[in-house]
């Protein structure tokens, strides 16, 4: 919200990343049992000589000597040993030997030896030891892509400074996390070319390429590939491409309040299809290692002739040449276009179809059958894991990579149907810490439901996954490690949560985990709707998203003098811009990100939406109780947890305050009565705002504790402690001189009351 970058917490942010993957410490009280091998000093480590498995290398000596006390020899002894051998499991896959003098590692290929690298760190981790079982056991990873991405995601991304969106020690991390895959932000007029549309060759398409190439190479010695979310804003529609080709002119768009206006590609003209072909074919040819490329075809993203075109127009789209062609059918054959130019120049490029909102042209058909039916072979479907569905309290339609529904919605499995009968794989958008509802924290502390959703996606076959999009991103969290554990085994949760604790705060009780339950189980009584998290704008504004540094408006007409980081642009279109525009554009067009009427509450109503989320607060609250009983408060890693659940807690006590004070409030403005019943209404208002004040007071030393609460940095910092102080200075205003002053003065016009 405050729409800036916070240069100074954005280093501390960093800083709390970075340190993550060599923050474990070795527990001298754990010893081997008589069925295990202890690493010591005698041990050394042989691995193929490659880039990737020789910074593998260099990370695994830097967890054993300064998390389990242990500096690998470089002699003879006991070895542990990465081989590549041919019979051994493919892909990421990899087969594990323990003995009392050896532990070897094979895999057919470098990718499944160093998966078997982090995985073994992985275990000395939650033994708090350098132990492992005697034994042999063979690994294969249940998801493939797992692809992740940066907390320092600029609104406008380039790549000329991956080196500070992807250091060295955060793609460490990501690697012992299992991520394999980035996904990148590209847009496609800044790399396109082709002989066929001259006009549109970016022109600074070298250094465009130069750049990811850089990115490239870097990322794959951490094991990690580079997919492009290829996106391709409107045109002007008196550009060039147009004077000179009038046919190639698609459909005139509008997308976000006329924020963006223009003219696309047609889809369906064939000089535009080869182009497409071109331009596809020379990324693939010009860039060696890319991972893949991501088309969201539905609403926005790669824009075509039936992306939520400007009315009025002809059934799906007003392109004369698109109007009244089958838009399943168009979109389908685009993407076999690019896929079939794709597939020949580099077969291992992944090609991905997200049909994200595709409301627009899809009719009824919510699923998209007819287009998934019609994509080729060279084309994988990527898709909403949650959506499509309703909340069965609120009855709400469940949007955007929701943790409401845990499993498949009902349009994700019957995409994945559909898919079946022609032999083809199913990919998930999901994310795995934070939803639009809520993405100001770095994650909502329901491991019970981020541990069903990666059991339900394995039950269900999901083949791979995107799990951030650009709202926290990746930060090493427990939810992210629980999804990375779920890769390469079936884990029960009690389980793996206790052993979390032990390694983590050094101790467990049994209400730690009741407590996670009860947070968990409180999530659902959410009064939960698009409207919760926006109001009119439906993201990024209102009191579950601001929280403690939401004003509480009694004026409608009154701004209080609040600063600029109580404005933005609409919701996801701050995205748009970088930094700069971005406070030209919120100065001349930005909105309130504070909510003055009750909109929000729908579907449901005020006064069930109050009864809901008082339920919410109570059952949140006593799970944070049970926390705060079972974690040593006087451990930072727990102080870090249970500050986690008391901002959350906050946020639901300022949006159950709010909606309290706004009812009393239009009650008390519209329902008339006498100076005793409006005095008395004021009274109430007051005590509410003296609740809130308390309520927001809370969040300032947790807020000062961690850099991470509040933040932001693609959509800008959500809040600080300067907004929370301003909020809280705006309610002891209306508290103590604003409700007095009215008072006074409807006493004075409605009652002949004089001072």
């Amino acid at each position: 919200m405050a729409s800036i970058i916070d240069n100074q917490r954005g280093e501390q942010v960093r800083e709390i990343i970075e340190q993550r993957f060599l923050r474990y410490r070795r527990d001298p009280g754990v010893a081997p049992g008589p069925d295990d091998v202890e690493i010591t000093a005698e041990w050394s480590l042989t691995i193929p000589a490659t880039a990737c498995l020789e910074q593998a290398a260099i990370s695994f000596r830097q967890f054993c000597s300064a998390c389990m006390d242990v500096e690998l020899a470089a002699g003879d002894g006991p070895a542990i040993t990465l081989a590549l051998a041919a019979e051994a499991p493919a892909g990421e896959g990899f087969r594990r030997t323990v003995t009392a003098g050896a532990i070897t590692i094979e895999s057919a290929g470098e990718r499944g030896l160093l998966a078997g690298a982090m995985r073994l760190l992985h275990d000395f981790a939650m033994r708090r030891a350098p132990i492992v079982a005697v034994g042999e056991r063979t690994f294969t990873p249940a998801f493939h892509p797992r692809i992740g991405n940066t907390v320092f995601l600029p609104a406008a991304q380039r790549l000329d400074n991956h080196e500070f969106q992807f250091s060295d020690d955060y793609l460490t991390l990501m690697s012992f996390f299992g991520i394999n895959g980035i996904h990148v932000f590209a847009n496609f007029w800044e790399f396109c070319h082709g002989d066929q549309l001259p006009e549109l060759t970016a022109p600074g398409r070298d250094a465009y390429l130069q750049n990811l190439q850089a990115f490239i190479d870097r990322t794959a010695r951490f094991g990690v590939d580079v997919y492009l979310v290829v996106m391709s804003p409107f045109l002007p529609d008196d550009h060039e491409v147009f004077r000179k080709h009038p046919a190639v002119r698609g459909s005139f768009g509008t997308y976000m309040d006329d924020l963006f206006r223009g003219c696309c590609l047609c889809s369906s003209n064939p000089d535009v299809l080869t182009f497409y072909e071109q331009a596809f074919t020379g990324i693939c040819r010009d860039v060696d290692g890319l991972g893949g490329l991501v088309f969201v075809v539905g609403g926005e993203g790669f824009i075509h002739c039936y992306t939520r075109p400007a009315p009025p127009y002809d059934g799906a789209t007003n392109c004369p040449n698109c109007s009244g062609r089958n838009p399943s059918a168009d979109v389908a054959g685009l993407m076999n276009r690019i896929g079939a130019a794709v597939k020949p120049v580099d077969p291992q490029v992944t090609v991905m179809c997200w049909p994200y909102s595709a409301f627009a042209w899809s009719g009824e058909d919510k699923a998209q059958i007819e287009m998934i039916e019609g994509l080729s072979a060279d084309v994988e479907l990527l898709s909403n894991l949650a959506t499509g569905d309703r909340h069965p309290r609120t009855g709400a339609a469940l949007f955007d990579y929701n943790i409401m529904e845990t499993g498949p919605s009902s349009v994700f499995r019957a995409q994945t149907e559909a898919l079946a009968k022609h032999g083809k794989r199913h990919y998930a958008k999901i994310e795995c810490t934070t939803t639009p509802l809520m993405f100001q924290h770095p994650m909502i502390p329901v491991p019970y439901r981020w541990a069903r959703r990666a059991a339900e996606m394995k039950a269900h076959g999901v083949a791979g996954y995107i799990s951030h999009w650009r709202f926290f991103g990746f930060n090493g969290s427990l939810a992210e490690e629980i999804l990375a554990a779920s890769v390469w085994e079936d884990i029960d949760v009690d389980t793996f949560l206790e052993a979390w604790c032990r390694r983590e705060y050094g101790m467990f009780a049994p209400q730690i985990l009741e407590g996670w339950r009860r947070l968990s189980d409180a999530w659902a009584l959410l009064p939960y709707s698009a409207t919760l998290c926006g109001g009119r704008q439906y993201y990024m504004k209102g009191p579950i998203f601001a929280g403690p540094a939401h004003p509480f408006i009694l004026d409608v007409q009154n701004d209080y003098g609040l600063h600029r980081g109580f404005r933005a642009l609409r919701g996801d279109a701050r995205e748009s811009f970088n930094d700069e525009t971005r406070m030209q554009e919120i100065d001349a067009t930005g909105s309130p990100t504070y909510v003055s009427d009750l909109l929000w509450t729908m579907p449901v109503g005020v006064e069930r939406f109050i009864g809901m989320i008082h339920e919410t607060v109570e059952a949140w609250d006593a799970g944070c109780d049970l926390l705060h009983q079972g974690l040593p408060a006087a451990n930072p890693q727990a102080a870090t947890m249970l500050g986690l659940g008391d901002i959350f807690a906050i946020h639901f006590r300022t949006t159950w305050n709010l909606a309290r004070f706004y009812e009393l409030r239009d009650r008390c403005f519209g329902g008339g009565g006498d100076q005793a019943l409006r005095d008395s209404q004021f009274v109430e208002l007051q005590d509410i705002l003296t609740e809130e004040i308390a309520n927001s007071e809370r969040a300032l030393p947790l807020i000062d504790r961690d850099p991470m609460l509040g933040y932001g940095y693609c959509y800008g910092i959500v809040y600080d402690a300067r907004m929370v102080q301003e909020k809280i200075d705006q309610c002891r205003y209306v508290r103590d001189q604003e409700i007095p002053e009215l008072a006074k003065l409807l006493r004075f016009h409605l009652d002949g009351v004089y001072p």
